[in-house]
């Protein structure tokens, strides 16, 4: 008794990425939808028997009727089960891209708060799942999962927060609830980042985390678990499929004086981190170091060197002067005298934040001097 099984989850499909410019956001929010188009062939390829979409579909209810049409249809080729279990983004309410528009037969969404179990005759299996009625839901819909007949394989899918505190209004699954369901897995939407997957007495879980970050705050790989589920054995692996990744980097650039410089030795470390496909990715890079005082360059502008080469890049100016104090001593000029009164004011800082502000004060200063302070920073 075993069943090939994909999970997966908290797509968002029609979700805006922000910050990044309208033409790169289009790129990625139609990515998103190729992406999950590659997993349902992937799902044809390996031959599962059911794909599990763990909530969060899409990114709401009034998503665009040409994608929810051209995603009917798509789903409408596989010749396997799909399972949806509407999320806090997309609720099964009378709105709903779920209500107004007819699915295909070998779709089946859950459609109430209350656990529903579909069987999987051919396979001694079945799927339990609820769907979220509004954005919210206080009360866990997980304590109403308990497998009624354990001679079959018992699949729970589930949009909601683990929190044994019981604490969010996301669909509060405690621990103790995966534990008594029974279930021999339990595939899991709403948090972004993938987990390892974990067991509780004989039932195993997890989340599978989203499709393609959406910001800085969701870094590095995505994708979606797939495999064998049996009594016995939970043989899934975690596969990629995100097209692109956000990652944050840090680079000392202590060594760099001219605005070249800067963009070499980034280039240089983004593909010896990276490798051939660095340029598919977003990176939001952070300067540090010691740097010259006589050193010039511009964040816009690197910014928009590396742009040229990656698919999207901003850049952070966390770098410190490199000041020579003992050549400092005995200069009057009204550089030095500022850079002399800046230390003292830095040395003599009662707390980490003004400490911070004076030091950032001495980097706009020295940039003001060599005439290269063009807007405001903040």
């Amino acid at each position: 008794m075993k069943l090939k099984i994909a999970h997966c989850g908290d797509l968002h499909i029609g979700a805006k990425i922000l910050g990044v410019g309208d033409e790169k956001s289009r790129i990625l929010e139609n990515e998103v939808k190729e992406t999950f188009f590659g997993i349902l062939e992937v799902c044809r390829e390996e031959k599962v028997d059911a794909l599990l979409i763990a909530g969060d579909f899409f990114d709401d209810t009034s998503v665009s009727s040409a994608d929810v049409r051209e995603i009917i249809s798509r789903m409408s080729e596989c010749p396997y089960k799909i399972f949806i279990s509407p999320g806090n983004h997309d609720p099964f309410t009378a709105d709903s891209p779920y209500v107004k528009f007819e699915w295909p037969k070998n779709v089946y969404i859950f459609k109430s708060r209350k656990p529903e179990k579909i069987l999987i005759e051919e396979k001694s299996a079945v799927i339990w799942g609820s769907a979220f009625e509004g954005r919210y839901e206080w009360d866990s819909m997980m304590k109403g999962v308990k497998a009624d007949d354990e001679t079959m394989l018992n699949i729970c899918l589930m949009h909601g927060e683990l929190n044994s505190a019981d604490e969010s209004r996301y669909n509060p699954i405690s621990l103790s609830d995966i534990k008594s369901s029974g279930m021999d897995y339990v595939a899991l939407g709403h948090i972004h980042k993938q987990a390892e997957i974990e067991k509780l007495a004989s039932t195993s879980y997890a989340y599978s985390g989203n499709l393609q970050g959406t910001g800085f705050d969701e870094l590095g790989e995505k994708g979606f678990y797939i495999g064998t589920i049996s009594k016995e054995i939970r043989d899934l692996k975690f596969r990629r499929a995100c097209k692109r990744r956000f990652e944050i980097v840090h680079i000392d650039v202590s060594d760099c004086t001219f605005l070249d410089d800067f963009v070499n030795k980034t280039l240089q470390y983004l593909m010896e981190k990276y490798g051939e496909s660095c340029d598919r990715n977003l990176y939001k890079i952070v300067f540090e170091g010691d740097i010259s005082e006589n050193a010039s360059f511009d964040t816009v502008l690197i910014a928009s060197k590396l742009c040229e080469k990656v698919f999207y890049a901003q850049v952070i100016d966390n770098t410190q002067p490199r000041i020579d104090t003992e050549k400092l001593k005995f200069k009057t000029d009204f550089k030095s005298l500022f850079i002399k009164k800046m230390i003292k004011k830095i040395e003599e800082s009662t707390s980490e934040r003004e400490k911070e502000m004076n030091e950032k004060a001495l980097k706009i200063g020295l940039k003001a001097f060599e005439g290269d302070v063009k807007y405001i920073e903040n």
